[in-house]
């Protein structure tokens, strides 16, 4: 009987590490498609012009979970991007934000 227990625990253990660390890698991967997919064909950069998303940049959008992009925006990024301007790009692509939803750091205004 404590045999089976400490297996049930040790399979336990190991499936919520298994999910934990498939979590993390998947954050990893939403941060790196800002800075690689998103960065270059999409007008999100600080100071940089206020224009329409491309072609390009709506089918990368389109591709991308947006949630996961908010939430693991990496830190060298987030000073090279508005994340206002993400979000409004996401919503000119007909892939808007949840009202409320927190992007990089900085909650999500509109409404």
């Amino acid at each position: 009987m404590a045999k089976s227990l400490g297996f049930i625990i040790l399979i336990l253990t190991l499936t919520v590490l298994t999910i934990n660390t498939a979590q993390a890698s998947h954050g990893w991967e939403c941060g790196k498609y800002v800075k690689e997919l998103l960065m270059p064909d999409c007008p999100i950069s600080n100071g940089g012009p206020d224009v329409p998303p491309s072609e390009n940049c709506c089918s990368d959008i389109q591709a991308v979970d947006m949630y996961c992009i908010c939430l693991n925006i990496p830190d060298d990024v987030r000073d090279q991007i508005c994340v206002e301007k993400l979000v409004s790009v996401a919503a000119q692509c007909n892939k808007p934000l949840e009202p409320g939803t927190h992007c990089g750091g900085k909650k999500d205004e509109i409404i």
